[in-house]
């Protein structure tokens, strides 16, 4: 489909000047966050034009409603990731070979999504412009790629000899975004296909409920990680990482937060509009310079501060998507009750 191949090709070119951004600039990066080598973030760098397809393949198994292939993308990629990780540490990589890890793991969820007949995917009849979607795509893949990956690089690069314990927790907790992320992927193509407008209810219904479940959900495995987070953590990982089970639940509750501030993001990419992607993106801006500034005072400190920067970034898009959707109905009811008081007078 022509809408497919350019969104492939926009995301490959998007990707392209992004690893040239990021890999040459990773030295001073390293240098601001006092990394001992610049090569993890040149890695990841390099990554960017694998990623930024692979979302793409994503959503055209979500625009086709091919949700097994989705799925099966999704594990793969958590899959991958765990596999790589421990090997690349095995050999002895460190930082490096989480990076690869990812990389690698971006590499395998693409082959799920690659080959899906494009055929059958038509634009609704309200779809938005296509550049705007594109753009407000890539601000929110941007932010969620700073987000979940920065606190990593950051507490590998302040507090080296707390990053094992720390990866094992953000490990199990991204769980709960791959569950709850679930929710999005269904809910994402409905949105498509109503435009989101203010008028459509019952795209607000399905948003609704959407972020109610999510919520639920999140707040569910959260209660789950802080009565069973140390066994979690040993059957999982070993004993030698049982000292981050206090750090999971917190880990967890700011991972439910996110999920929750990206899908009010996703009604606007559904829409085509930048507002609360770019939120995301200052969001994610935000949490790593507050993570850099503060990170010294210990891997508790950095769980609770992306507590505290998600549930601000959560309440922001959430106030921002509510306070745009109420706006046309408040000036309706000004407009009748005004009207009728105007007659009364009369």
């Amino acid at each position: 489909h022509p809408f497919v191949g350019r969104a492939q090709r926009a995301a490959l070119a998007v990707g392209a000047v992004l690893a040239v951004v990021i890999a040459g600039g990773a030295p001073v990066l390293a240098g601001v966050v006092n990394m001992s080598s610049p090569v993890p973030l040149m890695v990841l760098g390099l990554g960017v034009p694998v990623y930024l397809p692979m979302a793409v393949g994503r959503g055209v198994a979500q625009a086709t409603h091919a949700f097994g292939r989705l799925g099966g993308s999704i594990a793969i990629e958590a899959l991958a990731r765990l596999i790589v990780t421990v090997a690349a540490v095995a050999v002895g990589l460190g930082a490096t070979g989480a990076a690869i890890a990812l990389v690698a793991s971006f590499a395998a969820a693409w082959v799920p999504c690659a080959r899906i007949r494009t055929a059958a995917v038509d634009a609704p009849p309200t779809a938005p412009n296509s550049t705007s979607v594109i753009a407000a795509t890539v601000l929110l893949l941007a932010g969620q790629v700073v987000i979940s990956n920065g606190d990593l690089w950051v507490v590998a690069a302040v507090l080296p000899d707390d990053a094992g314990v720390y990866a094992a927790v953000a490990l199990i907790g991204r769980l709960v975004f791959i569950a709850a992320w679930s929710v999005v992927t269904v809910v994402f193509p409905s949105l498509v296909a109503g435009g989101h407008s203010a008028e459509d209810v019952a795209d607000l219904r399905l948003l609704g409920r959407a972020l109610v479940l999510t919520a639920a959900f999140g707040l569910v495995l959260t209660a789950g990680s802080a009565v069973f987070g140390e066994a979690l953590i040993v059957a999982m990982v070993g004993d030698d990482y049982a000292a981050g089970a206090t750090l999971l639940w917190p880990y967890a509750l700011a991972t439910t937060l996110f999920v929750c501030a990206n899908l009010c993001a996703v009604a606007d990419v559904a829409a085509g509009r930048l507002a609360l992607p770019a939120l995301v993106a200052v969001g994610s801006v935000a949490q790593t310079a507050v993570l850099v500034g503060g990170a010294d005072a210990g891997v508790a400190w950095v769980v609770w501060a992306q507590v505290a920067v998600m549930a601000g970034l959560f309440g922001t898009t959430a106030g921002a998507l509510v306070g745009r959707e109420l706006a046309p109905a408040v000036g309706r009811l000004r407009s009748r009750y005004g009207r009728s008081g105007a007659l009364r007078r009369a």
